[in-house]
């Protein structure tokens, strides 16, 4: 990165775009010192994904593989994932594995279930140190690993 950085600062009336979907990995490309683009531009907030063509594109990739998805499904999804893209493909990316017909929120839950069981070390890690767009993931994950007590950290054992 840091040959990038030194080549671009020369560079006059160019325009850079740093994009991905993990916002904490581009937060420190740019805040931490010791990093290459530290203080290197402007980061400007996109937000979530329009809903409509969000949910259009959930539908359209069901259907082009041969699966049904219905709009409460995928209102339930973009519910739980905050709109968020990553998110949102992770919940899909089961529910295509779980059904050929997604037609109730039961079957996005046991999306959330299975994702949550897949990624739960990778959760469990993110427990200690969260993004900041961990919330609802937190609380799922709050339930799965501990649910005898809800707390506010993982079981061990």
């Amino acid at each position: 990165m840091k040959p990038t950085r030194s080549k671009s600062q020369h560079h006059e009336r160019a325009t850079y775009l740093f994009t991905g979907s993990r916002r904490h990995l581009l937060d420190e490309v740019f805040s931490e010192e010791r990093r290459a683009f530290y203080g290197f531009g402007k980061a400007p907030e996109l937000g979530p994904a329009p809903r409509e063509e969000f949910a259009r594109y959930i539908a359209e990739g069901f259907r082009k593989t041969g699966r049904r998805i219905s709009r409460e499904a995928i209102d339930r999804i973009l519910d739980l994932a905050g709109d968020h893209p990553s998110f949102a493909q992770q919940l899909c990316h089961d529910l295509w594995f779980l059904s050929r017909r997604v037609d109730d929120e039961a079957t996005v839950e046991r999306a959330v279930e299975s994702v949550i069981a897949h990624e739960k070390i990778h959760y469990s890690r993110i427990w200690e140190n969260p993004p900041c767009s961990a919330g609802f993931w937190r609380v799922r994950l709050r339930r799965k690993l501990d649910p005898a007590r809800g707390s506010s950290s993982p079981s061990t054992g």
